[in-house]
């Protein structure tokens, strides 16, 4: 009998063991959380265009007698002008720590400035009267700089600096008192410098409405390149392109005249880049 009651009982256990595990579980579903995205990051190619308001600054014309001072010229203090063109520009950046943290990299730049200026004087001595004309300008002006900055994700804060280049063209001439050209000279070559300055990006989220109105969208650019992120950037730059000697013969008498030029300005760049980024490998959510 005892053998009997204790195999109903176990009977009746493994029963109702079965019929619980059949039934549904109590217990919450598991919360369901999406992937964590790759953290934004500022390393790869980047290359497009910009416009530039270009002004000199402690731009000067000197003139120094290599005679008698009868109608030299005087001295012609600062002057500034400014004009508006467009640039291009490549470069690469480089991220040490994705989403915040700083970054490094490289640039070179290319402006179409066509900075021009023409300056008029009229000195004497001893009734003779000259009337002198300087002309200076500056038509391409680029850089080849370094950049050190800190990025807040889509966001990068920098500076810059490094070596800038130009080709100034610089000249005068002297008239006589009928007004004709008694003598002149010219001095035009590429010539070499530095800069330094400072400057923003913004880096246009992928899933921002933005990127809908952009042209490259609209005339189907945005398929040829493929992987690409579009950044707004704008720049501030202080150029120095040194000094220039031009020597001009002598009228009336004298021993002629040398002509000391300073090229120096400013720049603000403001553009469109078409960045190449390579982000780290997105984090897999689990549960």
């Amino acid at each position: 009998m005892k053998s009997l009651v204790l195999a109903t009982m176990g009977l009746a256990l493994g029963a109702t063991a079965t019929l619980a595990a059949d039934l549904p579980s109590r217990r919450a579903p598991p919360v369901y959380v999406p992937p964590a995205l790759p953290a934004f990051s500022w390393t790869g190619f980047e290359a497009g265009l910009h416009s530039a308001y270009t002004f000199g600054s402690n731009n000067s014309v000197r003139t120094t007698g290599r005679g008698s001072l009868i109608g030299r010229p005087a001295y012609l203090g600062t002057y500034k002008d400014g004009s508006s063109y467009v640039g291009a520009g490549v470069g690469y950046n480089y991220q040490f720590t994705p989403g915040s943290g700083v970054v490094i990299g490289a640039s070179v730049d290319a402006d179409y400035v066509y900075l021009h200026k023409n300056a008029f004087d009229v000195a004497g001595a001893g009734g003779f009267q000259t009337l002198s004309q300087y002309h200076q300008r500056l038509d391409v002006l680029g850089t080849a700089n370094g950049k050190v900055g800190y990025a807040f994700d889509h966001f990068l804060l920098y500076g810059t600096g490094g070596f800038a280049f130009g080709d100034p063209g610089l000249g005068g001439s002297f008239l006589t008192n009928g007004r004709v050209i008694a003598t002149g000279g010219n001095n035009g070559q590429l010539k070499g410098g530095y800069d330094f300055g400072g400057g923003a990006e913004y880096a246009i989220p992928q899933d921002s409405f933005l990127n809908k109105f952009s042209i490259e969208h609209y005339i189907g650019l945005d398929k040829l390149l493929g992987n690409y992120t579009t950044t707004l950037k704008v720049e501030y730059i202080h150029y120095n392109l040194g000094s220039q000697s031009v020597a001009l013969g002598g009228i009336g008498g004298n021993g002629g005249y040398t002509l000391n030029y300073r090229t120096e300005g400013n720049q603000i760049r403001g553009g469109l880049l078409y960045s190449f980024l390579s982000a780290p490998a997105p984090v897999v959510a689990r549960y």
